[in-house]
C-alpha cells in the first residue's frame, strides 16, 4: 500500500508541475504577443483590431444563435409534453364545472375528483410551470361555497396554463375565459362588483 500511495503522490506532484508549466507558458506567450502587437505601426494595428473584432463578433453571434435555437427546441419539446396534460386536466374540470351551469349549484363528485387526482396529479407536477402549480393549488384549495369565486380561481389556473404554453394573455380580463362556457358571466361579475365582492 505504501508503494501505491507514493506513486499516487508522485503522479499528483508531476501533474501539478505540468499544469504550472502550462500556465506559465500561456502567460509568457500572451505577454510576448502583446509586446509584438504593441510595437506594430498604427497602420497595421487598426486593421488587425477591426479584423479581430469582426471575427469575435461573428463567433459570438453564431454561438448565441445556436444557444437560442437549442433553447427553442427544448421549449417546443416540453410544450409537446405539456399540451396533452393540460388538455386532459382542463377537460376533466370543465366536466365538473359544467354541472354548475346545468344545476345552478356547485356539485362536484368528490369520489370522481379523488380518483382523477390519484391517476393524474403526478403528470401535472412533472410538466407544469411553477405558476401553473401555484394556481392549480389555489384552485384545489379554494372555498367552493361561492360558485363564481370558485370559477374565477379556475380561470386564473387557465390563464397560467395559457402563459405556460406561450400565450401572452394581453388584453384579456377577468371573465373572458369563463365566457367560453358561462354565458352570463359578465352579468354575474357586474352583480358581484355591485355587491362589493
Amino acid at each position: 500500500m505504501d508503494t501505491s500511495r507514493t506513486v499516487s503522490r508522485g503522479a499528483t506532484v508531476v501533474a501539478v508541475l505540468i499544469l504550472l508549466g502550462v500556465v506559465v507558458l500561456v502567460i509568457y506567450l500572451a505577454g510576448a504577443a502583446w509586446n509584438a502587437f504593441a510595437n506594430l505601426p498604427a497602420t497595421v494595428t487598426g486593421p488587425v483590431v477591426v479584423a479581430a473584432l469582426t471575427v469575435l463578433g461573428s463567433v459570438a453571434t453564431f454561438v448565441a444563435g445556436k444557444s437560442l435555437d437549442r433553447r427553442r427546441e427544448i421549449e417546443n419539446a416540453l410544450r409537446q409534453q405539456k399540451v396533452p396534460v393540460y388538455e386532459d386536466i382542463l377537460s376533466f374540470w370543465f366536466r365538473q364545472l359544467y354541472k354548475i351551469k346545468t344545476t345552478g349549484e356547485l356539485v362536484i363528485d368528490k369520489a370522481e375528483v379523488r380518483e382523477y387526482l390519484a391517476k393524474n396529479t403526478h403528470r401535472l407536477l412533472v410538466w407544469s410551470s411553477d405558476q401553473v402549480v401555484r394556481s392549480y393549488s389555489a384552485f384545489r384549495t379554494a372555498d367552493n361555497e361561492d360558485p363564481i369565486s370558485y370559477m374565477l380561481t379556475f380561470e386564473k389556473f387557465m390563464y397560467a396554463i395559457r402563459a405556460d404554453l406561450g400565450h401572452s394573455n394581453r388584453g384579456l380580463v377577468e371573465g373572458d375565459l369563463l365566457a367560453f362556457f358561462v354565458n352570463d358571466v359578465k352579468e354575474k361579475l357586474a352583480q358581484r362588483k355591485a355587491m362589493g365582492k
